[in-house]
């Protein structure tokens, strides 16, 4: 009974051992503090970009060998969601093969004894359901989302993972290669040799990580400017992406481009065979039919494409339990275990040889291309749909444009302000009035000098006379947050110049006739209204001014749609009304009746800022829930923006 409880303990420890080793073992290395091999391509990526953002580039500031978890903690950056994608068994979602479309659902991965999935379907709803929401603060409905930048980032360095995983031959071909006795079984319908043994590019790289990284094909700034560019992918200026494409991939955080990242970076790694399956040059299009790049991705790089798995028989490395001669070297005592040997074992062949230098100095820039190009892309995504335009509309140049955002305790939020207007422009930071919060907001024209304003909450305003046209920046520093995010609403629109409104009193003035019958006189109308009773203090009423008012408002009644005859004073310091609707009478005694509304139930700052939460909560948080959200939105229209 002894032995077998120590045999069971035994077994315990061998899982455990296997399920940490899982960590560094199945990818190119994640290992601190000597084998950092994916945190090191996030890390100069950000170097082939030449246009990486300041606020990019404080999430890639961490460095490349501190410790890994297996979650998200406040500080993670791009540099920590790299290491920390190939936590546990993530590395069985780590491979995708491309050539095989399934219809356009590109789900192809490692599939024995359970179908895993791809790793570019792994990236996909990391992209849409965290990397996108946690930045934009919406999701993929259109509800409202947690803003966490942080996070944001720290899920694009998962992205960035397997990214970098495709830019290795095994994982877009699907040799599996844990090399761990027992975990072959996730292997056993792959390609290549079934897991037998752990990739050689893998082991190289990871080996000699301290001597490569300082090489030349390991630092990015040697490859300025040579991002893959989702909008023209190189060697690809007429390829028709009809072929491949998904046709339900939709909107929600440029899915579309993210795809095609993702697979040209997969075809171009499948040129290079791996130590178990030879490498390819074709592509198969939705409907099956295949085709042969022409002309090569590869072409015009100088090169040297090694195809054939062949061309590794020598170089390879394998473990053996007795000393078979000058090529073997002793092995660890981890190694032998994990192959199920004996101690001592031996390391043999030795991993070293001039096919693999030849794949290693090809892989590695390319795989630091195609994250650059995933860092662009990145930015790219979210600047457009956060950024502000100054007019929003053309056709309705006095309409706000606005966008939700959210800052942490000491936290900064960024965004682009695209003035294209010489006219007096305001900008405003509206924070929510559930949180009391002191905050900075900073405008910063395309000149450099900034203008700041720092105060209470419902006072965040910015006007500026004759603005210089172009890309301003707009920040807010989170100095004093009351909760995890102080979550806002920043907005900028021209300024109308308008006279203050006053008011007639129509109400009681009642249409009788009307005529079109003289040309002259054009619409002749006959007005009907009670009289006065001055005893009891009624107001005496112009009926000749009545009459035209009442008429002015006939009129805009039968021109102007009823869904554009709203004024809407929220928020709190601003107009929403249709442009044309704003210069009739009409609307200015619709909006002096909503002004004085308001100021007769909200004429002090707690009753406002009541108001302010109960319309905020009701519209933008209750509202959205309903199942009916979506069909009001598309029906509605541009009409929504307006209510």
């Amino acid at each position: 009974m002894e032995m077998k409880n120590k045999k069971c303990i035994l077994g315990v420890i061998v899982i455990i051992f296997h399920i940490v080793y899982t960590y560094n073992a199945l990818s190119y290395s994640v290992e601190t503090p000597n084998k950092t091999v994916h945190q090191h391509i996030a890390n100069e990526s950000q170097k082939v970009w030449e246009l990486t953002l300041p606020e990019m580039k404080q999430h890639l500031a961490n460095p490349i060998n501190n410790n890994l978890t297996s979650f998200y903690n406040d500080g993670d950056d791009i540099i920590t969601g790299t290491g920390e994608e190939d936590a546990l068994f993530n590395w069985l979602t780590h491979f995708w093969q491309p050539d095989s479309p399934q219809n356009g659902v590109y789900d192809d991965g490692l599939n024995s004894p359970l179908d895993m999935g791809s790793s570019y379907s792994r990236a996909m709803n990391f992209w849409k359901e965290e990397v996108f929401p946690y930045y934009v603060g919406k999701s993929e409905s259109g509800s409202s989302h947690d803003i966490d930048q942080g996070r944001s980032y720290y899920w694009l360095g998962r992205v960035t993972h397997l990214l970098e995983d495709l830019a290795q031959p095994s994982h877009a071909i699907l040799d599996c290669h844990p090399d761990i006795q027992g975990l072959e079984i996730f292997c056993g319908l792959s390609s290549g040799d079934g897991g037998s043994d752990d990739s050689f590019l893998e082991k190289y790289t990871g080996d000699n990580f301290l001597t490569l990284r300082a090489t030349y094909n390991w630092t990015g700034s040697n490859f300025a400017g040579q991002q893959y560019n989702h909008e023209n992918l190189q060697n690809m200026p007429s390829f028709n992406w009809t072929r491949v494409e998904p046709n339900s991939l939709g909107t929600f955080g440029d899915p579309t481009h993210l795809f095609r990242l993702f697979w040209y970076t997969a075809q171009k790694t499948q040129y290079f065979a791996s130590d178990d399956v030879d490498g390819n040059s074709i592509y198969i299009a939705l409907n099956g039919t295949q085709y042969n790049f022409s002309p090569s991705l590869w072409q015009s790089e100088g090169i040297a494409v090694v195809n054939n798995k062949s061309a590794f028989d020598g170089e390879d490395f394998y473990y053996s339990q007795s000393n078979e001669g000058s090529t073997c070297s002793s092995a660890t005592f981890e190694e032998c275990i994990n192959r199920g040997l004996n101690i001592p074992c031996y390391l043999c062949n030795n991993n070293t040889g001039p096919n693999i230098v030849k794949v290693t100095n090809a892989v590695i820039p390319h795989a630091m291309k195609a994250v650059a190009g995933l860092y662009r892309l990145f930015w790219h995504t979210v600047r457009n749909e956060l950024r502000i335009n100054v007019p929003k509309d053309k056709d309705n140049v006095y309409k706000k444009d606005k966008v939700f955002g959210g800052v942490k305790q000491g936290g900064i939020w960024f965004t682009e302000l695209n003035v294209s207007t010489d006219k007096t422009i305001e900008v405003r930071i509206i924070p929510s009035p559930y949180q009391g919060s002191n905050l900075t907001f900073t405008l910063s024209p395309p000149s450099g000098a900034n203008s700041s304003l720092t105060g209470a909450a419902d006072s965040y305003k910015l006007t500026v006379v004759n603005p210089t046209q172009g890309l301003w920046n707009i920040t807010v520093n989170g100095n004093t947050i009351s909760s995890s995010t102080q979550r806002f609403e920043a907005q900028a629109g021209i300024v109308r110049s308008t006279d203050a409104p006053g008011g007639v009193n129509f109400t009681d003035a009642n249409l009788l006739y009307i005529s079109t019958c003289s040309p002259s006189s054009g619409i002749e109308v006959v007005m009907k209204g009670t009289e006065a009773n001055t005893s009891t203090g009624d107001t005496l009423l112009n009926i000749s001014n009545a009459t035209t008012t009442a008429t002015d408002a006939f009129l805009t009644g039968l021109i102007i749609p009823n869904y554009k005859q709203i004024v809407s004073m929220y928020p709190i310091g601003s107009v929403q009304i249709d442009d044309t609707f704003s210069q009739t009478e009409t609307a200015r005694i619709l909006l002096d009746a909503d002004a004085k509304l308001k100021f007769t139930f909200y004429n002090d700052t707690t009753a406002k800022n009541q108001y302010k939460a109960i319309v905020e909560y009701l519209w933008n948080n209750m509202l959205p829930q309903s199942p009916y959200y979506n069909d009001i939105k598309t029906n509605f229209n541009s009409k929504w923006d307006r209510l």
